[in-house]
Parts: C-alpha cells; sequence; structure tokens
C-alpha cells in the first residue's frame, strides 16, 4: 500500500543527518523522533535505537518521547529485552518515564518466551511506585504477557 514507502522516504531523509552535521545545522529532538516513528513503521527497530543514541552526537539529550519511540519500534519486533534495557537507560540518564514509556515495555513482555511475565508485572509495580496510575490498558497488557506463559495465579 501507499503507506508501506513512507517510512522508507523518512528514513532517507534522515540519511542526511550526517550532511546536516558537516553543514554545522543540529536536527531537533523532533527529528530523532519523526526518524524512530518511521524505523517503528518499517520494522527497524535496531536502526530506531542507533538514532537514540545519535541524539548525543549532536549535543540532545533524549527525553521520554524519545526513549518511547524506540521502544514502540523494539516492541512491535519483539524485542523485550531491548525494551527494558531502554528503560534501565533512563533511570541512569535520570530521565523519568511516563505512562506512554510503560505501554511498549509491558507489551513487549508478552513476546518472549520463558519469564518476561514477571518483568510485565514488575514494571506495574514501577509504575505505581514512580506515582504514575496505570490505565486499563496497561493491565490488559500485563494480563497478556501473564497468559502467554499461562500464569494465572
Amino acid at each position: 500500500g501507499e503507506k508501506c514507502g513512507h517510512w522508507v522516504t523518512a528514513l532517507q531523509v534522515m540519511g542526511d543527518l550526517t550532511e546536516m552535521m558537516n553543514l554545522g545545522a543540529a536536527p531537533s529532538e523532533g527529528y530523532f523522533q519523526t526518524a524512530m516513528d518511521a524505523c517503528h513503521q518499517g520494522n527497524q527497530w535496531e536502526l530506531a535505537v542507533d538514532y537514540l543514541w545519535s541524539m548525543s552526537k549532536v549535543e540532545l539529550s533524549p527525553s521520554a518521547n524519545s526513549y518511547n519511540a524506540a521502544m514502540r519500534a523494539c516492541n512491535k519486533a519483539g524485542q523485550w529485552e531491548m525494551c527494558l534495557a531502554l528503560m534501565q537507560a533512563m533511570q541512569e540518564r535520570e530521565v523519568l518515564p511516563d505512562k506512554y514509556t510503560f505501554g511498549p515495555a509491558i507489551s513487549s513482555c508478552a513476546c518472549f518466551e520463558g519469564e518476561a511475565w514477571k518483568h510485565a508485572l514488575d514494571l506495574l509495580d514501577q509504575m505505581t511506585a514512580g506515582s504514575l496510575t496505570p490505565t486499563i490498558l496497561h493491565f490488559h497488557r500485563a494480563i497478556a504477557a501473564c497468559a502467554a506463559y499461562g500464569q494465572w495465579e
């Protein structure tokens, strides 16, 4: 369909990043977020994470929104460990997660065999410990993670 090629176009625009930096123009955080959203659409999680880390090259500190964009791409690709690693990086860099941070992280826990469901429950606990109120969607995602592994107790 028509939308399928849009992420490719967005990434081609992002390819101009090096040229922009060479000319002394610093892209905004929104520029990177748009590229990471394109990576999400194109199932390019590794590239989304690369863009997140590239922000420091232009002296930008990623906000929760930037981490969220990278996490959505990782979640879509079933990369639950990377979602959790990005959450850890947020803590290390003192970036406060918001309610949108937890959605992809909890969802990603349903994508992996083993005990990832425990991480989904831990994430719900982290939300409430951080004064965020989980929504029905957060609970639904955590239940889905538990159900994927038959954890009903």
